[in-house]
């Protein structure tokens, strides 16, 4: 157990240092090309952006946990699994990119051809099985290495191209080179430690497919729940008000990280202890959630304070109306940390067809409160329609899907523990009082 722990920490720390390095250098550069380009022209870039990453789940045929689960129970076949892995990527990421390509020319074909551009990142997200390999044996210290140099590299390029005052495409290339280049050095690391033999096994492509297909229609929920406020903003607001409202939720989904670094380091921990002490299991469970609540809360309580300077000092006077839309935003934070912690959950006990429903129930509410509060209100519209579609489903499914109910006693464990560490807080406050 104490080497569990010894892992689990030095884990946290290289991705900790990793994540928050990145993004800083992801916020700096979105900044600075924000007030570069004016809301309008970085509303476009985001639409186009926001085009491709709602069909990234698509190339990715939500296969990474299922992987990382199966890289961890048995390791003596990753070669099997990681060959598997990238083929079923390689064909989602062509069916994804022609997909993705058709859309974008009938909702926007002025620019479908920079949409058409920067969806080629969907062909190669099979270098991401390579990651999620060393992921699955906690070598996060490589993965950290590797991105964060990769990404200070090409912040250094999207600051030349700020001064050189390049045209959008320009950024639009720099966004898929950087993603590309990460795959391609975790690659060659890999092809320097082992080497890739292929064993295509049908029998085990027919089971991840089977397994993954509702992770698939989940993700494609996920994505229209994260994303589809821009493209919806786009069409009925126009680009001034996407470039408004992109640059407040750069300073909310910012945070998400948190969630989803914790979720990604224990995933693998959470997993063995599903198969060898489901006490353990379940308080691990309840600890994240508490420890993630906590964080949510501090980081609410402070983004709504400071709302107005953070938008004034950052993005200055064109962006104004991004604070009011960042103030209901991040009230969304919440609902993703109990999302990621869910969705672990869901994965580990085998249930993945709930995990389906729930995200769909959102992705449905997001776009229906999108065309009803859009029109009227725009940015902050798009900020409410998230919110309450992130809160929603994540709060009622687990208390009326009957195979959820375990998640009632994480929940209960979790605020126990959460209100237990508050009242030790005050406890000690009043005794140095005294």
């Amino acid at each position: 157990m104490t080497f569990l722990i010894k892992t689990l920490s030095s884990s946290l720390a290289w991705v900790f240092v990793d994540k928050f390095f990145r993004l800083f250098l992801v916020l700096a550069s979105e900044i600075l090309l924000a007030r570069y380009l004016g809301p309008e022209k970085f509303g476009i870039y985001n639409y186009i952006i926001a085009i491709y990453s709602l069909f990234l789940v698509v190339s990715s045929f939500g296969l990474d946990n299922n992987l990382v689960k199966d890289l961890v129970n048995f390791p003596d076949q990753h070669h099997l699994l990681i060959t598997s892995g990238v083929f079923i990527k390689l064909v989602a990421g062509f069916c994804a990119y022609f997909i993705a390509t058709i859309l974008a020319y009938y909702l926007n074909h002025d620019i479908v051809w920079a949409i058409a551009l920067t969806n080629i990142i969907l062909l190669f997200q099979w270098l991401k099985v390579f990651e999620l390999y060393y992921q699955s044996q906690g070598n996060f210290k490589l993965i950290a290495l590797c991105t964060s140099f990769t990404g200070l590299c090409f912040f250094f390029l999207k600051v030349s191209f700020v001064l050189q005052q390049r045209t959008i495409i320009s950024f639009c290339i720099v966004y898929i080179l950087e993603l590309i280049v990460v795959g391609l050095v975790i690659l060659m690391i890999y092809m320097k430690d082992k080497k890739i033999l292929f064993q295509l096994n049908l029998m085990v492509i027919r089971r991840h497919l089977q397994i993954s297909w509702p992770l698939v229609f989940s993700g494609i929920a996920v994505s229209v729940t994260l994303k589809i406020d821009q493209v919806m903003l786009q069409q009925l607001a126009g680009s001034t008000a996407l470039g408004v409202y992109a640059a407040a939720i750069k300073l909310s989904e910012g945070w998400y990280f948190f969630g989803g670094l914790l979720t990604t380091v224990i995933a693998p921990k959470i997993y063995f202890l599903h198969q060898t002490n489901y006490l353990a299991y379940k308080n691990l469970l309840q600890k994240i959630t508490a420890y993630l609540f906590l964080l949510a809360l501090a980081i609410v309580i402070f983004i709504s304070f400071a709302s107005e300077v953070l938008i004034d000092f950052l993005y200055g006077i064109n962006y104004q109306g991004a604070a009011s839309i960042l103030k209901i935003h991040i009230w969304a934070l919440f609902f993703a940390y109990l999302g990621c912690v869910q969705a672990i959950y869901w994965i580990a006990e085998g249930i993945q067809k709930i995990f389906l429903y729930q995200n769909l129930c959102s992705a449905i509410l997001n776009i229906f409160l999108n065309l009803l509060l859009i029109p009227e209100y725009q940015g902050i519209g798009a900020a409410w329609a998230t919110l309450i579609a992130y809160g929603l489903p994540v709060l009622i499914v687990p208390y009326i899907v009957p195979r959820a109910k375990f998640l009632h006693q994480i929940h209960a464990g979790a605020l126990q523990i959460v209100f237990s560490i508050i009242s030790l807080k005050v406890d000690k406050k009043k005794n140095g009082l005294n």
